[in-house]
């Protein structure tokens, strides 16, 4: 198996001890959105708002790859006929190419996160 799906492997075995922590900061983070939209107030006053935006998001990236990557992943063996070899390496592709996807992902929004806690920082008199 590559380096990069034993890793998304290790952090989705991590993140299958706390699974429940997540599905209730998950449902926390939507339940805030959605106050925040139906609240008349500005929406720009409010600092939770934004957290829950970004929490929400990254609450579900955290599940996507539990979900995903707990599975240990087949790798072809020399007895396998050609169809089951090509189906396993379907399967690794596949779970390469959203390994890379969630990565992809992941890098901008670590930088909208830090460029949000900044302005969170700013607006609050922190920095």
């Amino acid at each position: 198996m590559t380096a990069m799906l034993a890793f998304y492997s290790r952090v989705a075995g991590w993140l299958k001890r706390i699974r429940l922590v997540l599905w209730l900061m998950l449902f926390g983070a939507a339940v805030i959105f959605a106050w925040g939209v139906l609240n008349p107030a500005n929406p720009e006053e409010n600092p939770i708002f934004l957290g829950s935006v970004f929490g929400f998001g990254w609450t579900l990236c955290l599940l996507m790859i539990q979900s995903y990557f707990s599975q240990p992943i087949e790798r072809p063996t020399p007895t396998d006929s050609v169809f089951v070899t090509f189906q396993k390496r379907l399967i690794i592709a596949l779970s390469w190419g959203l390994a890379l996807a969630v990565t992809g992902l992941a890098v901008p929004m670590m930088v909208f996160t830090v460029r949000a806690l900044k302005v969170w920082l700013s607006n609050s008199g922190g920095g």
